[in-house]
């Protein structure tokens, strides 16, 4: 029985494992871009910038630097805000321009206004085999004449496995890891007996 427990606990937790592919950062604290500065940042860890944020006293933005491809709205000069567990994925459409408008306008006519507390940015990175998809929790508070303005970066994750689709707010399950522990835990203790 105690061999029978031990394989389930092991498979168990392997394909716990296997299904969490998700990479996932959280800024704690958040990260502050304040009024005319940027933040660089690589999302895979490979050295390479993959996107920079921007706020300037007009607008804020996002610039898609190793990024190809960031969901913007239909007139494709602004990001879209994605709903918590929408699909970011092979079947999104993906704005390749260079720089996207979270707040402000570039022609004085056009607004686009950006959540305050924060929402979903959805954006695909390329990769040998197709393009891994994530999402980035980003909030935006414009100048109102007594404040500066403020892009809070809050966190973002991906999915690691290429092509494989992932709902913005995703992050993964917090008990793989200790089930893990808890299946080596008991594949050891069977051995030492």
């Amino acid at each position: 029985m105690q061999h029978r427990v031990t394989q389930f606990l092991l498979l168990a937790s392997a394909s716990t494992v296997a299904a969490a592919d998700i990479v996932h950062v959280l800024y704690d604290p958040p990260r502050e871009v304040v009024e005319s500065t940027w933040e660089t940042i690589d999302i895979d860890g490979d050295s390479l910038p993959d996107m920079q944020f921007s706020n300037s006293f007009e607008l804020s933005d996002v610039w898609g630097l190793g990024v190809n491809g960031i969901i913007a709205k239909p007139n494709g000069e602004a990001a879209q805000e994605i709903e918590l567990g929408a699909l970011i994925g092979p079947d999104s459409s993906f704005e390749h321009q260079f720089q996207l408008l979270l707040d402000g306008s570039t022609d004085g006519k056009n607004w686009h206004e950006w959540s305050d507390t924060g929402a979903y940015l959805g954006f695909r990175l390329t990769v040998d085999d197709g393009f891994q998809y994530g999402w980035f929790l980003v909030g935006s508070v414009r100048n109102d004449g007594h404040t500066l303005s403020t892009l809070t970066l809050y966190e973002f994750a991906y999915e690691s496995e290429p092509n494989v689709a992932i709902p913005a707010g995703a992050v993964p399950a917090p008990g793989s890891l200790a089930l893990l522990a808890l299946g080596a835990a008991a594949a050891s203790r069977r051995r030492s007996r």
